[in-house]
């Protein structure tokens, strides 16, 4: 009994926990990297001399700061915040707390929860929201698969009538959405009819199914409990 549905939904949780956890990485190694420099930087005094704009592929802008401090050896710096706005969270004049390391004044920072920490925060969120995601479709892959394996070795093959075939617009990939074989049977002792709903399929496969009976493994005891069989159908190719 072959699994289309099953093996994208494994690829789509593969692929996001990947995501989620390559931005967790990036968030550690971020928040690393930022306790290493707080552990070397000494502060000084800084001065807001003006604000840069950055400007994004939508049009939008936000603002950034450019710092003057002087450092230890008495030598004036000028660097530009990494952290921008809209609107801006400084003002022109504005005296700051800059933090460097000694010898490397012009990779210095504001002192600030968002200019040093935002990027761990940023990727920190996202690693979690996608791993999430990820981990959420593997363990419903996963289960699928294990149901899958038991209606199989344990469970009834009843034929029934196929009824339709729609899209599933609940998913869509690249524009696209998958489609769903829809199919009833009547129970001939409880003469209660039961709707079965397949699995996603990625063509249209009217033409191969019209006027056929669609096998469906199901749990003798709990008919929720179903796997429609569309073993039937041609593969598409890839």
């Amino acid at each position: 009994m072959r699994n289309r549905s099953f093996n994208f939904t494994q690829v789509f949780g593969s692929i996001f926990t990947l995501v989620g956890l390559v931005l967790l990485t990036v968030c550690v190694i971020s928040y690393y990297n930022e306790q290493q420099f707080l552990n070397k930087a000494i502060s000084s005094s800084g001065i807001v001399t003006q604000l840069g704009e950055s400007r994004s592929s939508k049009g939008s802008s936000t603002y950034y700061p450019i710092v003057e401090f002087t450092d230890q050896t008495g030598k004036k710096t000028i660097f530009s915040s990494s952290y921008s706005s809209s609107p801006p969270a400084y003002e022109v004049g504005e005296t700051v707390e800059v933090l460097y390391e000694p010898g490397k004044p012009s990779q210095a920072e504001i002192k600030g929860f968002f200019s040093q920490w935002l990027a761990a925060l940023i990727t920190g969120f996202l690693g979690m929201i996608f791993s999430t995601i990820g981990l959420a479709n593997l363990f419903a892959a996963s289960r699928t698969r294990k149901k899958d394996a038991w209606l199989l070795n344990n469970g009834r093959k009843i034929e029934t009538q196929l009824q339709s075939v729609a899209k599933n617009t609940n998913v869509r990939v690249n524009g696209r959405s998958p489609f769903v074989v829809y199919s009833q049977w009547l129970n001939p002792h409880t003469q209660q009819v039961h709707v079965f709903k397949s699995a996603s399929i990625w063509y249209d496969p009217s033409e191969y199914i019209s006027n056929q009976k669609v096998p469906v493994w199901v749990d003798p005891n709990n008919y929720k409990r179903y796997r429609v069989d569309l073993s039937f159908l041609p593969e598409i190719s890839n």
